[in-house]
């Protein structure tokens, strides 16, 4: 095991699983880094500029500024965000509801 920050939560096939902390969930040069790094990138280049993606095997959880979140979860953005994610390889999309404060 590395140094990586691991807390449990419930993943979304519904298993108690551990999820690594969004600062240190993928090593630095791998796929899983470069997906990270390709989808933040292409949120920027839509306007969405405090995006962070969270690697959790197929699933990317978006995770914005609070206000960003009514803009991006309504097409036409939405398909945007959605495809723009997929085409760095991953198969599922989350918008994290939460968003961040800042």
């Amino acid at each position: 095991m590395t140094d990586e920050t691991v807390s449990h939560a419930v993943d979304p096939s519904g298993r108690d699983a551990p999820l690594r902390d969004a600062d240190s969930s993928v090593a630095h040069g791998t796929l899983a880094d470069s997906q990270v790094e390709m989808a933040q990138t292409g949120l920027r280049r839509l306007g969405v500029a405090n995006a962070r993606v969270q690697h959790f095997g197929e699933l990317a959880r978006v995770i914005v500024d609070s206000s960003d979140i009514p803009v991006i979860a309504v097409e036409p953005l939405r398909s945007e965000v959605v495809n723009l994610v997929q085409s760095a390889g991953f198969t599922i999309v989350a918008l994290d509801m939460t968003g961040t404060q800042l």
